[in-house]
């Protein structure tokens, strides 16, 4: 990071990918109609429905009120039209969007450097962000992948759905492989899943039952 783009965004570096940023300029995510980077947990019913959660919400907004954030939002850089360049979000949707909350409402919450009320405009005004200087979308994926798995587990029905969602885009086999960090027999057998499990294919997305059943499931339709 140089010192100019630095001093655009008025971001301070302060050790390896770790840099303190303006809450206001990162950007989120906007799925288009080409191949580009979304939450891979917006992809499934209950991965959309737990951004929307209002217990879960409430919870989070507590915690963050009471205690701060406690992990660093995850960002890629990403250029606009006119070439400058912003901090996207890759991981951390939930605690962004009850932070907004409370920033947009002017909360009073807790800072966690004076343990002092104060509004939450004011505490929030930058945040600690990891920035990785991903090359593409893919990439993206990769890691927003890899943080939501650690995170809060992404299920086998996120995997399908994952497949579904490159395929869609006409992405390579390795690049499907490379992004989820599966084999050549795992994606056949997803692909095949995808193709002929019919009615069943919701349930597995959506978690209901397991990807062994679905594969039992196909098998018992070959029978007949």
């Amino acid at each position: 990071m140089n010192f100019e783009r630095r001093q655009m965004f008025e971001t301070k570096f302060l050790s390896g990918n770790l840099y303190s940023v303006p809450f206001s300029m990162i950007q989120i995510p906007v799925e288009k109609d080409e191949f580009s980077f979304t939450n891979p947990r917006t992809l499934t019913e209950k991965g959309k429905n737990d951004f929307i959660d209002k217990k879960s919400f409430a919870s989070l907004k507590k915690s963050i009120s009471k205690i701060g954030l406690l992990n660093p939002f995850i960002c890629r850089w990403i250029k606009d039209e006119d070439g400058k360049e912003f901090p996207q979000l890759i991981g951390g949707d939930r605690r962004y969007r009850v932070l907004k909350s409370l920033i947009e409402n002017k909360e009073i919450v807790i800072d966690p450097h004076t343990r002092q009320e104060s509004p939450a405009n004011l505490v929030y005004e930058n945040v600690t962000c990891q920035i990785y200087p991903v090359e593409n979308d893919l990439e993206a994926y990769l890691l927003s992948w890899w943080e939501n798995k650690d995170r809060i587990d992404l299920t086998e029905g996120h995997e399908i759905a994952q497949v579904m969602q490159l395929r869609k885009y006409e992405r390579a086999d390795e690049e499907i492989i490379s992004v989820l960090q599966k084999d050549e027999k795992w994606l056949r057998e997803s692909d095949n899943l995808i193709a002929n499990l019919g009615e069943s294919l919701e349930d597995l997305i959506e978690n209901r039952i397991t990807r062994d059943c679905a594969v039992a499931l196909c098998r018992i339709d070959d029978l007949d």
